[in-house]
């Protein structure tokens, strides 16, 4: 492995004779462009469900042949009406919470782009999409995110600046909330077993806080943001558990901080990536950061690389055959896999990628990279492109997710396609789900540990279960 480093006219009267033989002659080309111009229509109602595949075996192997793939309307499992305050503009799922029985569903409504919406926490049955309860009595001022993990039950869901305890089947809190002693406002939480760890920003960083199941706080440390892009006061502090560490983000800081006492391992100024095996990387998160450093020690006592990237356009951490390693995209477009602990490349493509590409997933032999000409998928152990998927004509391109069931999630202007991850084929379409219109708020959440999504229906109205059936 080596190092990663116009025509003119003229005003001429034309002779009767030939001035008829030439009308003749326009009126049949007339004819002959209306014809070609049906022909393309025809074309363009299977191209805009998005199954047009390009697939790639080889550097220089040509396009497959379009398949037609079914129309998926078998994977609706249910449509369920939403509240009338959350009906109309531009909802979204935010967050979804599985309780087994139950199902809480964090919706946001209004228009994404324009700040922070107001929220709507329903409890539905996941079997028939029926409210349990009615939902609250009034819309929730904010987006408010919930934690995937249950606590004794219950949903860690954040607003006001606190953490909420909420019963998934009837959408109601408790009386009491998890807060700051010093007043700080939370925006953000995970749980890890008996632990909340919540999270928000204060003017000199952001403060962590541990608190167990009753309520009371176990640890708190705070992340000097020095050095750092300061963070909009309203950012949403992400929180999530990886390991034995809590991973915490708030603007262009990143930090990770042990479980067991709130003790900083790592603090740095741009996003990050973090490999199974712990080493970190730094992306850039505007510009001006300073360096990272170039290790840290982790509880155990252990030692792991921090690799610098910040002049990468994107990075994913990702295991093959047992190893650890980093997707990357650097500032001139070539896609390279690095190792994560010697960081040395295992392979670089020849070819810049196309428009402005950045990582949509992986799985065990690919890892899937999408930009608004659509899909690629580069296989882990040569770096070869294994196909590529383009959306057709009058298909803007949006995002894209790998299912639990291996069945990669494609979404465009048009619906959701189903593809192959191993040749890129569409398998089923899915046409009217277009994200609500919006390039970074899809309107899909996948459940967790299911090859299931909800989403919010084409008319904006209702819910949607979608059951994605896993490939044979």
């Amino acid at each position: 492995m080596r190092s990663h480093p116009l025509v003119s006219s003229s005003s001429r009267r034309m002779p009767a004779a030939r001035m008829n033989r030439m009308r003749w002659i326009l009126v049949g080309g007339a004819i002959l462009v209306l014809a070609v111009a049906a022909v393309i229509a025809g074309r363009a109602v299977g191209i805009g469900r998005g199954d047009a595949v390009s697939v790639e075996t080889s550097p220089t192997a040509g396009p497959a042949a379009s398949p037609s793939p079914s129309q998926g309307g078998d994977l609706i499992t249910w449509e369920a009406d939403i509240p009338s305050m959350v009906a109309g503009g531009s909802p979204w799922v935010n967050s979804l919470v599985d309780a087994g029985d139950a199902w809480l569903v964090s919706v946001v409504t209004g228009d994404p782009k324009a700040g922070p919406g107001a929220s709507v926490l329903l409890s539905i049955d996941p079997q028939t999409g029926e409210a349990l309860t009615a939902a609250r009595d009034a819309e929730l001022p904010e987006t408010v995110p919930c934690a995937t993990e249950l606590l004794n039950g219950q949903a860690a869901c954040v607003w006001d600046g606190q953490v909420h305890l909420v019963d998934p089947r009837t959408g109601e809190a408790g009386a009491e909330a998890f807060a700051s002693p010093d007043g700080t406002a939370l925006s953000g939480a995970a749980v890890a077993g008996q632990t909340v760890i919540a999270a928000g920003l204060k003017p000199q960083g952001a403060m962590v806080e541990a608190f167990d199941a009753n309520g009371e706080m176990l640890w708190d440390t705070t992340v000097s943001i020095d050095g750092c892009f300061a963070a909009d006061p309203e950012s949403t502090t992400l929180v999530s558990v990886v390991g034995d560490v809590a991973k915490v983000g708030v603007g262009a800081l990143q930090a990770l901080v042990d479980l067991a006492d709130g003790a900083v391992e790592v603090k740095a100024c741009g996003r990050t990536a973090m490999a199974a095996s712990g080493a970190l990387a730094v992306l850039a998160s505007g510009g001006g950061e300073p360096e990272p450093p170039t290790s840290y020690t982790d509880a155990a006592g252990a030692t792991h690389k921090v690799w610098d990237f910040r002049t990468a356009g994107d990075v994913v951490a990702l295991t093959f055959e047992g190893r650890s390693y980093f997707a990357v995209i650097d500032s001139k477009n070539y896609l390279s896999l690095v190792d994560a602990e010697s960081g040395g490349e295992k392979w670089r493509q020849a070819e810049t990628l196309s428009g402005s590409s950045s990582f949509q997933g992986f799985d065990d032999n690919r890892v899937y990279l999408g930009s608004v000409n659509g899909l690629k998928a580069v296989g882990l152990g040569t770096g070869a492109t294994a196909w590529t998927w383009k959306p057709g004509m009058g298909v803007a391109y949006r995002t894209a997710s790998v299912t639990p069931g291996g069945v990669i999630l494609a979404m465009s202007s048009s619906g959701i396609i189903g593809l192959d991850p191993v040749n890129g084929e569409a398998l089923w379409t899915i046409d009217g789900f277009s994200q609500a219109g919006w390039y970074w708020f899809p309107a899909t959440a996948e459940v967790p540990g299911h090859t299931t999504v909800v989403a919010i229906g084409p008319a904006r109205d209702h819910l949607t279960r979608l059951d994605i059936p896993a490939l044979p």
